[in-house]
């Protein structure tokens, strides 16, 4: 060898090439996976259905046939009900026996049913028919009486598997009896379930029945737990934004 030259010995392509970078055991990449909840569980009227004026209309010519007015107070103290204190509030600003003043204001709820249909409430159909879809089970779930929400049932493909109603309870809203039965019937855990209400006594119903809720519109902006979640309207709102709000259960990506 030349005094001055440099020897290289050859290496075998595998020796020169790069070795990749090695990950960390302690690092693990997660996504995040949208659970669907056990059961969506709705309040009818004002959260699928745009009714309250429908109830409002009825419940003023209740008042009227008695010769009263239904204020803005009336208005406020019924709303959410039950039906049960909305007649007994009626009943004591007219002095008309509770049974004569029910069966007036059912007449008057059938009569404007057949005059002015219930319209849905905005994003409502798109949300009960993607729970539907994906096999999510659903209910609605009333204050009303079983006759006066079939009434506003009659007109309108609801695509739930089924409705219990304050006739089949004992305690109506804001007991959690309506939602903890509604659970029963669909074979769901009412902690992993999901309430929608628009009123302030339809989401301590569900608070109090264990559930999370989606609290629509103003009436229960003052609320305030952490299982709740506030929307103006159910416009957007999909299996996917409930995930969002709510948490979904974090696992490994296999991909990662």
């Amino acid at each position: 060898m030349r005094s001055g030259s440099v020897s290289v010995c050859p290496r075998s392509s595998s020796s020169i090439r790069s070795s990749p970078p090695r990950r960390s055991s302690s690092i693990t990449r997660r996504r995040r996976i949208s659970t669907r909840p056990d059961a969506l569980l709705f309040d009818l009227d004002g959260t699928l259905l745009d009714s309250e004026v429908l109830w409002q209309a009825a419940q003023e010519r209740t008042m009227t046939y008695f010769g009263q007015t239904w204020t803005a107070e009336d208005q406020a103290a019924s709303i959410g009900g039950p039906l049960e204190r909305v007649v007994a509030h009626m009943s004591t600003r007219t002095g008309a026996d509770e049974g004569h003043v029910a069966r007036v204001l059912v007449t008057e709820i059938e009569h404007m049913v057949a005059t002015l249909p219930a319209a849905w409430m905005p994003g409502a159909r798109g949300l009960l028919e993607e729970a539907h879809a994906a096999g999510v089970p659903t209910a609605i779930v009333s204050n009303s009486w079983r006759v006066l929400l079939d009434l506003l049932l009659a007109n309108i493909d609801f695509p739930v598997d089924l409705t219990v109603s304050s006739s089949e309870v004992e305690r109506p809203k804001p007991d959690p009896e309506p939602y903890v039965r509604a659970c029963e019937l669909l074979g769901a855990d009412p902690v992993r379930s999901i309430v929608v209400e628009d009123s302030p006594t339809g989401a301590a119903a569900g608070l109090a029945a264990g559930s999370r809720v989606l609290a629509v519109g103003a009436a229960v902006q003052a609320l305030d737990d952490p299982r709740l979640h506030h929307v103006d309207t159910l416009e957007g709102v999909g299996l996917d934004a409930l995930a969002d709000l709510f948490g979904g259960d974090r696992v490994e990506d296999p991909k990662a």
